[in-house]
């Protein structure tokens, strides 16, 4: 049986170039005449095959790369050389994309950038013209000397693409310097091309060809490209089928070795084969190779968000393009391992076994838990108050822990201070401000006649206006909240101030914790609506946003970012930076974990807010607030991006904060912002958008899609049978259950009051 699916790639030249008739060299078996050797794959990122698609499967890496190419038997040195293949772009959005075609005379590698004087022909985001920037059909002899078509790339769409790069002087030493482009072509339109470019230092002859992907080709970008072709004729280049002078060429591709027959057993057959071939170099916690394929997770990306396999999806799967590497240095297994390569039967069982969807043995290789022996991460007992040996100097549990530790310590608590001490550490402790003379002189009046003076004095500060302003501070400081967007421009944000003031409010109404977190987690979605609920969700739009930031994807994700972080760090007490990238060096807290925290926030976007209560503040002073310095460029960028309208409906009350267009409060009305390069705002995608893992922390680097849950280590989220919203993500924030919150939140009282 063939290992290798056949592809319809044709390499077509006439009598010239060819002496022989290229239908005769076929026919004594010799398919690669016309190439000087095999086709290149990229070890960066290498083409796959998908059963449904001819041809190949090409993805981007986010960086330049050379996923195929090859090299011709002979340098074309003639005066007009024609080049067609079909292609599909199957981009997950609406970004820039880019992809080409490059005609070269040499390789240069999985890197090269085949652009300084290389025709190439494909798409990209147009610089000029009238589809300036949308992606758009081009061709180019090197970045300065761009052609843009009129033709938009449609996603998913089938198009063929026809090249004729020509010299304007003849001769071998004279350059090809002019390179034509037809998009879907009629046999009419020769003299017609959509796109035209000249440049008059471009090479002289061609070696080598090949397809690359950029920066702008994201990694779940699905290109498929097929029916290569080169000739010298242009009603040659239009065929639709083979002529009698084509010469076919077939690169190699991974395919299912030998069909299997049945249902595949994994305990039976897989795991024997795993285990012989591959868990020597690809098992355990920290595999040598870092890549594990004795935990299923592992093998669906779960720790990098690359996937060896997917269920069902055997065509772009890794860990089969590996064992059915050409290359003895890319093969798996290594050849110095000392264990043979698998064989067409063991190829086509892993074929079958991804194809029916990856089935595991719990038994035999149990799925790894995280877990933590951390005191920290342990359910929250009441803990037994410690006997003393003084217990007269107890006046509440709290002294009995203190005075335990002191006495296994050995020592001993300083003598009480004077109530002159007591009543000047008590109004700078609670309130910030110290005491008037006349209050000193109160206190220690008071004090001298019941000792109960004290713990009324502190209810008294308690209750003061000035103690929510002093420990909302605090709190303000862990929000990381500013009244301006961040970054370089900082530009102000005018009404962020009404977070503060909920924020200093709720710690003088003395409101629940867990109405707290609620209010600034979910407070869009929190029902009934009240405009406090949405002044709280300053907490997350706190989040700084880059206003010169032209990579709308890179922006919102950094505001992502750090509403996670934000949010880890001041409520679960955790850096979960790190698992931007990879799993948590030290905390329990995988790259998935973090993703998955981060889909309970990606439906939503920072804003300006109206609100709804007629009564509300709305001071408009806005010029008095700011320094003249940072008035003059507000307005100034506010007159730039916003129309004199939209502008003065500004003049509505509203607030900075955060909102969720899917689930939200379908009421609420986001108003326009200011910024040098606001994101922008789209409901309709936001309600569409999933979390992903990103490869890396790299946000053009998309890895497998995940629901919205917390991190295993505090326990499995639930499968409720809908999506979870950020509602249900305060609720477990604030539930018992929750060993965290309510131990990072008694540690911060502690650590603020005392």
């Amino acid at each position: 049986m063939n290992r290798f699916h056949w592809l319809a790639w044709v390499l077509i030249f006439g009598a010239p170039l060819l002496p022989l008739n290229a239908s005769d060299r076929i026919a004594e078996g010799r398919a690669d005449v016309g190439w000087a050797g095999s086709w290149k794959l990229s070890k960066v990122r290498p083409p796959l095959s998908e059963p449904s698609h001819p041809g190949f499967l090409l993805q981007g890496t986010g960086e330049r790369n050379n996923p195929l190419r090859r090299e011709l038997a002979e340098p074309f040195r003639g005066n007009e050389l024609f080049v067609r293949f079909r292609l599909v772009y199957e981009p997950p959005d609406e970004a820039s994309e880019f992809f080409v075609l490059w005609l070269d005379r040499l390789d240069g590698g999985d890197a090269a950038v085949h652009s300084d004087n290389v025709p190439n022909i494909g798409v990209h985001v147009a610089e000029s013209g009238p589809l300036k920037g949308r992606t758009v059909f081009m061709v180019r002899i090197g970045p300065d000397r761009t052609a843009y078509s009129a033709i938009p790339l449609e996603r998913g769409r089938e198009y063929l693409v026809v090249g004729r790069l020509s010299k304007r002087t003849p001769g071998e030493r004279s350059g090809f310097d002019r390179f034509e482009l037809w998009v879907d072509p009629k046999s009419g339109s020769r003299d017609r091309p959509d796109a035209a470019i000249e440049n008059p230092e471009s090479i002289n002859f061609v070696h080598w060809l090949g397809f690359a992907t950029g920066r702008k080709t994201e990694r779940d970008d699905r290109i498929h490209v097929a029916d290569l072709a080169l000739s010298r004729s242009w009603s040659d280049i239009l065929a639709p089928s083979p002529l009698p002078a084509m010469l076919t060429a077939v690169p190699t591709v991974p395919s299912p070795g030998l069909p299997w027959k049945g249902k595949v057993d994994f305990a039976r057959d897989v795991y024997p084969l795993l285990k012989s071939r591959c868990f020597e170099c690809h098992s355990g916690e920290r595999p040598d190779s870092g890549v594990r394929l004795d935990a299923r997770n592992e093998i669906l990306g779960y720790s990098s968000g690359e996937p060896v396999a997917e269920p069902g999806k055997p065509g772009t799967s890794k860990l089969l393009a590996k064992v059915t590497a050409e290359s003895p240095e890319d093969r798996m297994p290594p050849a110095e391992s000392g264990k043979n390569a698998l064989t067409d039967r063991e190829i086509g069982l892993l074929h079958a076994w991804i194809e029916q969807g990856l089935a595991w043995d719990e038994t035999l290789l149990p799925t790894p838990r995280v877990t933590s022996d951390h005191w920290s991460f342990q359910p929250i007992k009441r803990p037994k108050v410690p006997t003393v040996k003084d217990a007269e100097r107890v006046r509440n549990p709290v002294d009995a822990f203190l005075f335990s530790a002191q006495e296994k310590a050995g020592v001993h608590p300083a003598p009480e201070a004077s109530p002159t001490t007591l009543v000047r550490r008590l109004h700078l402790d609670l309130t910030g401000l110290p005491p008037s003379p006349e209050a000193v002189a109160a206190f220690e009046e008071a004090f001298a006649e019941s000792p109960e003076a004290y713990p009324k004095l502190v209810e008294r500060l308690l209750a003061s206006p000035h103690y929510g302003e002093r420990w909302g501070r605090h709190w303000l400081d862990l929000a990381r909240w500013a009244e301006s967007q961040g970054f370089q421009h900082d530009i102000p944000r005018p009404y962020a101030w009404r977070y503060r003031d909920y924020v200093v409010e709720s710690f003088n109404r003395d409101k629940p914790y867990d109405r707290f977190l609620a209010e600034q987690i979910a407070g869009d979605e929190l029902q009934p609506y009240s405009d406090e609920n949405l002044i709280a969700t300053g907490f997350l739009g706190a989040a700084r946003i880059s206003g010169n930031n032209e990579d709308p994807a890179a922006q919102r994700n950094d505001v992502l970012l750090d509403i996670v972080n934000a949010t880890g760090s001041a409520v679960l007490g955790l850096t979960m930076e790190c698992a931007q990238c990879h799993n948590h060096k030290f905390d329990p807290i995988s790259q998935r974990d973090y993703y998955r925290l981060q889909a309970f926030f990606v439906k939503g976007q920072l804003g300006n807010l109206a609100l709804r209560d007629p009564s509300t503040p709305n001071p408009t002073d806005v010029e008095n607030w700011m320094s003249k310095g940072s008035y003059d460029f507000y307005m100034s960028e506010a007159k730039k991006r916003i129309d004199k309208k939209a502008f003065a409906h500004t003049k509505v009350p509203h607030t900075w904060g955060f909102l969720a267009p899917a689930t939200a409060d379908p009421d609420i009305e986001r108003l326009p912002v200011v910024n040098r390069v606001p994101i922008e705002w789209d409901p309709a995608s936001l309600s569409q958008t999933r979390g992903r893992i990103l490869v890396r922390g790299d946000v053009h680097r998309p890895g497998p899609e995940v629901e919205p849950g917390w991190p295993e280590v505090l326990g499995s989220t639930p499968a409720t049978g809908k999506e979870m919203t950020r509602r249900d993500l305060a609720a477990w924030l604030a539930s018992p259950e929750n060993p965290l919150v309510a131990r990072v939140w008694a540690n911060r009282i502690w650590q603020w009051h005392f």
